[in-house]
């Protein structure tokens, strides 16, 4: 009589498998770039079946944009702690820029590769309610600009209301980071010329 070799298996259970995988596509694309990121490559790399991927991601634009998320809600963090502190408004200005920098280093792959894909993640109607993070971080910008009017009345004059001003900023900071044709320091001087 023959015995049967199968054996009960009991799937593994991860813990947080929606991080992992995040934390493993983030690794692929820094190493690897946009071209090496597919969800094989990422069931290789963590460990986790290819389906359970496409649970959590059902395309790889899922998959970008819950990363881009990550890193705003991370680095939105960062940016509450620079406002509401004692700093220079031009010091907390350079923190909010490096941040963007950052950003635009790790993404840049992602954005120029799906345009000459013909596929967008960044345009309005592919971003969900609640992230659109430029007008967040000029949000942020605007508060760092109210406060400090607030502390010295007399310190700011700038041309435009605080949206204005903030909006301006920020878009001038994502073309720096994106163009890389201008070195911070010379929008800083163009800043320090307009906002006091």
């Amino acid at each position: 009589m023959k015995t049967s070799r199968r054996q009960d298996t009991v799937p593994k259970i991860i813990e947080n498998p929606q991080a992992i995988i995040l934390e493993h596509a983030r690794k692929i694309l820094d190493a690897d770039g946009y071209g090496a990121l597919n969800m094989r490559a990422i069931a290789k790399s963590c460990g986790i079946a290819t389906g359970t991927i496409y649970n959590y991601f059902p395309t790889k634009r899922h998959l970008l944009l819950q990363m881009m998320t990550n890193y705003w809600d991370t680095h939105f963090v960062c940016i509450d702690k620079t406002t509401a502190s004692d700093e220079e408004l031009l010091a907390k200005l350079k923190k909010v820029f490096d941040i963007m920098e950052a950003f635009v280093l790790c993404f840049r792959d992602v954005w120029v590769s799906m345009r000459s894909e013909n596929e967008s993640i960044c345009t309005h109607e592919h971003i969900p309610p609640g992230h659109d993070y430029l007008q967040r971080l000029a949000e942020k910008v605007e508060l760092i600009l109210i406060i400090e009017e607030k502390r010295d009345p007399t310190a700011l004059n700038y041309p435009l209301a605080a949206r204005d001003m903030a909006n301006f900023i920020v878009q001038n900071y994502f073309i720096i980071c994106q163009m890389r044709s201008l070195p911070y320091s010379s929008l800083e001087t163009l800043l320090l010329k307009v906002l006091q």
